[in-house]
């Protein structure tokens, strides 16, 4: 990860490269610390799949304003194929105010949004097991469905453990 600081006449006031500091919180949070002592006017970090979350969550905690750049929108310029090369293209596309940043929802939004997508996870495999259960009960030749119009209901449940199901087989 590289780090590019322009001044607001373009000349290059600290260039920074940074190989793996993100990968801890305390490193994370003394390289936010490191860019807040700068005093910059904005941050721009390039979207590459979920590694900008992270940095942005520590930036946002220090109340450093930080824009999310698509990569999409700034790949497109050939020959800037490395860190260094990304971190100067951005730096000099935010200074000359060519950069969209994309929508990021405030952190209590983007914790709940967490939250449903857990839930939903959860859901989708709770179905599966029951699927799973009733394919089971099916190929032992338990025909639980022809009794009880729920395989998972109170009443499914009941004569499952009460042992109903020898009457069940076919």
């Amino acid at each position: 990860m590289s780090l590019d600081c322009l001044d607001r006449d373009g000349r290059r006031q600290h260039a920074h490269r940074a190989a793996a500091i993100w990968r801890f919180k305390r490193d994370r949070r003394a390289l936010a610390e490191w860019v807040a002592s700068l005093r910059l006017d904005e941050i721009v970090m390039e979207s590459t799949g979920i590694y900008w979350k992270s940095p942005y969550a520590v930036l946002e905690a220090l109340g450093i304003r930080a824009k999310v750049a698509n990569a999409r929108h700034v790949k497109n310029v050939p020959g800037r194929k490395t860190d260094v090369g990304d971190a100067q293209w951005l730096a000099t596309l935010a200074r000359a105010g060519l950069l969209r940043g994309s929508f990021v929802p405030p952190a209590k939004l983007r914790e709940l949004r967490l939250i449903a997508r857990q839930r939903q996870n959860q859901v989708g495999q709770l179905a599966s097991e029951k699927n799973r259960l009733h394919k089971a009960l099916t190929d032992c030749g338990i025909r639980l469905g022809v009794v009880v119009s729920d395989l998972h209901g109170l009443s499914a449940r009941v004569r499952r453990c009460r042992g109903d199901s020898a009457r069940l087989t076919g």
